[in-house]
């Protein structure tokens, strides 16, 4: 018996199409760059990206992921925290940043939350004032104010002064864990009972 083929000889693949996807080698799909970014894992430094997130370290500039700094406003690498301790050294964690020592807070100073904590200043002003001077309490805060901000303190500051109308145990927020600490970083009390107790570590000046 002879036979002979039928049809056009054209072989038909009737499989689905797998689609796009992350291993295929090929830059389709959401991906940025080959095989990365979108909905892929992200790309590594100099291939193209659209956003932080396209790239593995999380930095996207001018359309390409670039190597992480210190600076870039991105927790990535071994950083604690936003551009904070790990690869970014000591003393680098700003108030309000994750810490897990001392050492890794610009104050000096993480809490038992694991947070950097700002402490809170005290100083003696340089100008010297006594009666109708001072101006009340209003007036008293003022040139503390003024005195801090000379000295590129930030924050709020009020006389440690008492009339009729307020008192510093009324005028002031209690801290239970900020501890006060002079402008040269000395540190005077560890909470507001303390440093009210009658006793402080040192002059304050």
């Amino acid at each position: 018996m002879i036979c002979a083929l039928a049809g056009c000889g054209k072989v038909v693949d009737t499989a689905p199409d797998a689609g796009p996807s992350c291993t295929d080698g090929i830059k389709n799909g959401q991906e940025t760059d080959v095989d990365c970014g979108g909905s892929c894992d992200g790309c590594a430094n100099g291939k193209v990206c659209s956003t932080g997130p396209d790239c593995e370290n999380g930095i996207c500039t001018g359309g390409a992921c670039v190597a992480s700094t210190c600076s870039d406003g991105v927790k990535n690498g071994t950083e604690l925290d936003v551009d904070c301790a790990g690869s970014c050294g000591v003393g680098t964690c700003k108030a309000g940043q994750t810490c897990t020592d001392n050492t890794q807070c610009q104050s000096q100073m993480c809490a038992g939350t694991n947070v950097c904590i700002a402490p809170k200043r005290v100083f003696l002003t340089a100008g010297q004032f006594s009666g109708a001077q001072i101006g009340g309490l209003t007036g008293a805060d003022a040139k503390c104010q003024a005195e801090a901000m000379a000295a590129n303190l930030t924050g709020t500051y009020k006389a440690w002064l008492s009339d009729i109308t307020g008192s510093p145990s009324t005028r002031f927020t209690k801290s239970t864990i900020v501890p006060y600490v002079r402008t040269d970083g000395f540190l005077l009390a560890q909470s507001f009972d303390d440093l009210t107790d009658g006793t402080i570590a040192g002059p304050i000046n």
